[in-house]
């Protein structure tokens, strides 16, 4: 204890290895960081295949559209059936649902036009999509009518309806 205070060599000692230690940790944390970064900057750039499958934006634009942000949820929806659309990953089950939820996304805002836009294109999609199409079609000669149309084109929208209970509530709404 004391007779190295006296001669000094092992407190320096001490000392000079504290700071190598101290900057051999941050020289390692520096490159953890860094390497970090390019992990992070590789997984999530626009070049990286894995970030260019529409699969996860699928699944948000699902969240979006079930929490009620139905713009972005069009924005992301239109972004992944882009992705879908590409020729690298040519999915057209994923299409068809995206198609769908966008078409029910203009639906639930009232902007029956854009959803029958969106299924204009029949060719390749499910018969659900097309009953959305055709519902929003229904819609517009309903909102031309009026409420106090008549008789017979009031039964054939609740025709339209029934036959797609899991829209129902967005279809009723308009």
């Amino acid at each position: 204890g004391h007779s190295q205070l006296k001669t000094g060599h092992p407190v320096r000692s001490a000392i000079h290895k504290q700071l190598n230690g101290r900057l051999v940790l941050r020289w390692v944390t520096t490159w953890e960081s860094l390497l970090l970064y390019v992990l992070l900057w590789f997984c999530f750039h626009e070049n990286n295949p894995s970030y260019q499958h529409p699969t996860p934006l699928s699944n948000l634009t699902a969240a979006l559209y079930e929490t009620g942000q139905y713009e972005q949820c069009i924005l992301d929806t239109e972004t992944a059936l882009r992705l879908a659309a590409s020729k690298e990953n040519m999915d057209q089950p994923l299409a068809n649902k995206l198609k769908a939820r966008l078409c029910k996304t203009y639906i639930t805002l009232n902007d029956l036009h854009k959803a029958i836009e969106v299924v204009k294109d029949e060719k390749d999609l499910t018969q659900d999509t097309l009953s959305l199409g055709r519902a929003a079609r229904n819609g517009i000669t309903f909102q031309t009518l009026g409420p106090n149309s008549n008789k017979a084109s009031i039964e054939h929208l609740k025709k339209v309806v029934d036959v797609l209970p899991r829209f129902k509530p967005q279809i009723l709404s308009i």
